[in-house]
């Protein structure tokens, strides 16, 4: 079956043209309807040219740290029926959809490349309003406005990008750094995964509800987090994965339900035994709400 386009193809096929698993392209259609435009008798799934160029923009999103429910809605509508683009406004300003005006504020400072007052407007937000409220409503929409104006010039605002998170990265870990005497949390993300700026976002949120917060950062061995477990005997072991390549249970430490696998690129699939898995941030924030 052909697109006005070109030729549609099988889930296995895109796939691979993705560089995911089928099961990730199944989760993204049956989670948050970005999937195949048509099925052939047997309920086979084929792609159009459309769906795939939606898909590539969803997976550029997943990887750049914004959480896949608004990746998705950002990829639906960010083109149109046909597979053209739909054009949001001027070339030099970033959409941020029904965000308030603290995030059309950032956005105007990140398109000056106006790191000062980036950082600056972050930390008030951050002080004001706590990191929970500011990462959902105001930086996810930011970074999702920025993937979309990225995706309609062909590429640019890469600069922009990597200002707003090393800025969004900066405030976070500041918010982190506070003194607590509760619960210690060990924060991880999982071997070979690079996108640590929602984990930065937990170990601000969970500073900021009294927790003890361990950081380790970006790809962490899984031998490095079972001595640093052994060390300091976390209430909570929370391990990120941003994408699928990179949720490796086997190369973790048994942890029995201490064991948190979060974020979008883990499955139930990966689940050890007693492992707790939540996808999204507010899910990861809510499973430290209940430590002993």
């Amino acid at each position: 079956m052909d697109d006005e386009s070109g030729p549609a193809l099988g889930a296995g096929a895109v796939a691979t043209l993705l560089g995911v698993a089928v099961t990730t392209l199944r989760s993204w259609d049956r989670r948050y309807g970005i999937g195949p435009s048509s099925r052939e008798s047997g309920r086979h799934r084929r792609y159009t040219p459309a769906d795939l160029e939606r898909l590539r923009e969803m997976r550029r999103l997943v990887y750049a740290g914004v959480p896949p429910a608004e990746a998705a809605r950002a990829a639906l509508r960010g083109r149109s029926a046909d597979g053209g683009t739909k054009r949001t406004g001027g070339g030099r300003t970033i959409p941020v959809g029904r965000a308030d005006r603290a995030a059309q504020g950032l956005a105007r400072a990140a398109v000056a490349l106006d790191g000062q007052g980036l950082l600056a407007a972050m930390r008030e937000q951050l002080a004001e309003h706590g990191t929970r409220a500011v990462w959902t409503e105001i930086l996810t929409p930011l970074l999702v406005g920025i993937g979309m104006r990225w995706e309609e010039s062909g590429g640019d605002f890469v600069e922009v990008e990597h200002l707003v998170s090393w800025c969004a990265s900066t405030a976070l870990r500041e918010r982190a750094s506070g003194e607590a005497s509760g619960p210690v949390v060990l924060l991880a993300a999982a071997p070979g995964e690079e996108h640590t700026l929602a984990l930065e976002a937990l170990a601000a949120a969970g500073a900021e509800r009294g927790r003890t917060v361990r950081m380790l950062g970006a790809r962490v061995p899984g031998t490095a987090l079972a001595a640093a477990a052994g060390r300091l005997a976390p209430a909570r072991i929370v391990v990120w994965a941003q994408i699928p390549e990179h949720a490796d249970a086997d190369a973790l430490p048994e942890a029995g339900e201490r064991l948190i696998l979060a974020g979008p690129g883990w499955s139930e699939r990966d689940l050890p035994p007693g492992t707790r898995l939540v996808t999204t941030f507010d899910e990861a924030l809510d499973a430290l709400e209940d430590l002993p």
